[in-house]
This record gives C-alpha cells, structure tokens and sequence, in this order.
C-alpha cells in the first residue's frame, strides 16, 4: 500500500484510469483524422502509459504503433476493440497493485 493510506491509493487510480482514457480517446480522434504521424504519436503514448502493467493492452498499442509507421491506418484501426478489452486487465492491474491484500 501507497504509505498505508487508501485515500492516496484511490486517487491514484482514479487519476491514472482518467489520463489512460484520454489518452484512448486521443488515439481514437488521431485515426479519425487520418494522419499516420499523430496515430504513431498517440500510440505511442498509449502504449507507454500502459507498458507498467506488462498487460495484452500494452502489446495491442504497440501493433497499433507498428501498423501505423508502416502507413496500415485501417489495420491499426482495427485492434481499437481489442485495446478497449484488453485495458480492462490494466485497470485491474491497477486495483490488485493498490489493494491493502497484496502486501503493498
């Protein structure tokens, strides 16, 4: 636990789950917007913020990064679904890391 207090803990989640969804919700504008730099760049930081957790969420941002250097917007579009499913793990990487259960 985070110097034994919860209330910093769920702040932190709480904090960390909203920076992750705005982040997605950048990655979803940049390829909306069609432009294979900003989706690399929005990739990228999505993938760095998830890479903590060393969850599936963190290689299906880094395919999507892949995918979108070599100009495959439509295949890096693809995995937006799979990267909403697979987020939920970090999110309960999150729970279980702040949990009072895990010796933390």
């Amino acid at each position: 636990m985070i110097g034994g207090r919860m209330g910093v803990a769920a702040e932190l989640q709480s904090v960390w789950q909203q920076e992750a969804r705005s982040l997605v919700g950048c990655l979803e504008a940049a390829l909306a917007s069609g432009n294979a730099t900003d989706v690399v760049f929005a990739a990228h930081r999505v993938k760095s913020a998830l890479s903590v957790f060393r969850t599936a969420a963190t290689d299906v941002a880094a395919k999507m990064e892949q995918r979108a250097r070599a100009g495959r917007l439509g295949a890096a579009a693809a995995l937006m679904d799979k990267l909403f499913t697979s987020s939920k793990e970090c999110e309960q990487a999150m729970v279980d890391m702040l949990s009072p259960d895990t010796g933390n």
